[in-house]
């Protein structure tokens, strides 16, 4: 719940702004959508939903079934290297908010293609970035965790790595999602 519900809320927070800026004339350019637009927002909107929804279970899932099977000590320091490594997909959604609106202005502007080919690079400059990052951290780790979680992280199991490797897995493939889409 406390993964689901503040998701919900925020998407509604933003479907009441959006709602709001529709119906105000000329504001952002954005006006009242038709019925038929409404009806395919809807639709995507569901799907967008029961993903959203999927992922939040899927990204639960490890914590629910340690949480059940593992003394609080071991549940303690999976949790706390969990919540550094997770840290930074914040980092890639924050870029992506930034370059999809980009891409949007620059398909209008330039044309698809030429959008899409420079899309294409920032990407991947965005993907090399992270790779340089996540390799860096990977080098540090004790540092790290002795930074952020303390001394008795470096004496307990660390998972922080593979952990580190599982964001940059899950960067790549939003990229490559991205590229595919492009």
């Amino acid at each position: 719940h406390a993964t689901l519900w503040p998701f919900v809320a925020a998407n509604l927070v933003i479907l009441l702004v959006n709602r709001h800026l529709a119906q105000l004339d000329g504001a952002l350019l954005l006006h009242r959508p038709s019925l038929g637009v409404w009806r395919r927002f809807q639709a995507q909107s569901l799907d967008i939903l029961g993903l959203s929804v999927a992922v939040a279970v899927l990204v639960s899932t490890d914590r629910l079934l340690l949480e059940s099977s593992a003394s609080g000590e071991v549940f303690g320091h999976y949790a706390a290297q969990y919540d550094l490594a997770i840290r930074l997909n914040m980092l890639a959604t924050a870029l992506g908010t930034v370059l999809l609106p980009a891409l949007s202005s620059r398909v209008a502007s330039e044309g698809r293609e030429l959008a899409s080919q420079r899309f294409v690079q920032q990407a991947s400059l965005v993907l090399l970035g992270f790779f340089l990052l996540i390799g860096l951290l990977l080098l540090l780790q004790q540092e790290v965790l002795r930074l952020f979680l303390g001394s008795s992280s470096l004496e307990a199991t660390r998972v922080y790595p593979l952990l580190l490797v599982g964001v940059f897995l899950g960067v790549l493939g939003d990229r490559k999602s991205t590229r595919l889409n492009s």
